[in-house]
């Protein structure tokens, strides 16, 4: 049997997933909390949860307004999988688990695909003067506490430096207060992150706080200012981010994207390469076919259709480490040509 009968038979077979870098868990859940413990959560209190839990399964933040979102608002308890109580330090907490397969299709509905459970990390700098002198802000501050609250509730996976000798050598904190872009990235590459939060953050004795700062992301840097209490700056810093990282992904059922985007891989040298490849094609979220165009050697050709940009699928792509690019080409009918390097 040759190369490509035997790449079209394994087509058929069951593979395994990978664990995935940089994963969400707990996309479908959401805490809440709660004054009085109640035999069953109101109607009230899960719509509530409902919004939350499909912002952070869409990525997008304004998908509650969407016409056939607010009309399942008012009837959500279908949506609801399980409930329980929690009891913590502060107080009690409601927690909330939804049906997967009902939130996707619910998001499905108003023209975007759940982003998945993959997703892009920031890393973050930030320093601070609240002792007298700038320094690092330490990883059990309340801001970062803030932050890691804010980007749980939106499904953004945040990286903090381990600010050793290293890091203190690569990054004082003077080069974070003054925002040294340059610095910061090269001590940033130590790390690989997908996008870079870095700022000064300044507290107050009314308990307000300011941030001042840069998002890095794609070699673009946009400015972040905020000021109010902690968690109000922790959820603008995050939400400005998120937006930005997390672009819907429209659904092919209400949109025409172009199809056929033709990925070659290197390095494929048996089956089991080869069946781990179309694996991996095959869960990118933005990725709704996978197609064997040929296989020549140690090298495959596959035609994606895809639910969104070539833009969005080199960043899917790009956030493991399965895949490494090589070079990206175009035809004359200006159609994409991206060539990677299997790593197995």
């Amino acid at each position: 049997m040759d190369l490509m009968r035997s790449l079209i038979a394994v087509l058929l077979l069951t593979v395994s997933q990978f664990v995935i870098a940089s994963t969400v868990t707990d996309l479908y859940r959401v805490t809440l909390p709660i004054g009085e413990q109640r035999l069953a959560p109101s109607d009230l209190q899960v719509s509530s949860g409902l919004v939350k839990v499909l912002v952070k399964v869409s990525g997008n933040s304004s998908i509650a307004d969407d016409s056939q979102i607010q009309s399942q608002l008012k009837a959500p308890a279908r949506t609801l999988k399980q409930f329980s109580y929690i009891t913590e330090e502060g107080g009690g907490y409601l927690v909330l688990d939804f049906h997967p397969e009902v939130i996707d299709s619910l998001v499905t509905r108003t023209g975007f695909k759940p982003l998945g459970e993959q997703r892009a990390t920031v890393l973050l700098w930030f320093a601070s003067n609240a002792s007298g002198e700038k320094d690092h802000l330490k990883s059990n501050d309340s801001f970062y506490k803030a932050l890691q609250f804010a980007a749980k509730s939106r499904g953004l996976p945040l990286q903090f430096p381990i600010l050793d000798l290293t890091d203190q050598i690569a990054l004082p904190p003077t080069d974070i207060w003054i925002l040294k872009d340059r610095q910061i990235l090269h001590a940033s590459t130590r790390y690989k992150p997908d996008a870079v939060i870095a700022g000064r953050l300044t507290k107050s004795e009314s308990e307000g706080v300011s941030v001042t700062g840069l998002f890095i992301n794609d070699g673009i840097n946009q400015p972040l200012a905020e000021s109010g209490n902690i968690d109000q700056v922790a959820n603008a810093v995050i939400n400005r981010v998120a937006d930005t990282l997390f672009k819907p992904i429209v659904s092919y059922k209400l949109s025409h994207f172009q199809t056929g985007v033709a990925i070659q891989v290197e390095n494929i040298s048996n089956l089991s390469d080869y069946v781990q490849l179309i694996d991996f094609l095959k869960r990118l979220s933005v990725v709704r076919q996978v197609k064997i165009e040929r296989a020549i050697g140690n090298q495959i050709t596959v035609r994606l259709d895809l639910d969104g940009s070539e833009e969005q699928l080199r960043q899917a792509i790009s956030l493991e480490p399965q895949l490494q690019l090589l070079d990206s080409l175009r035809n004359q009918d200006g159609s994409a040509v991206m060539i990677y390097r299997w790593q197995g």
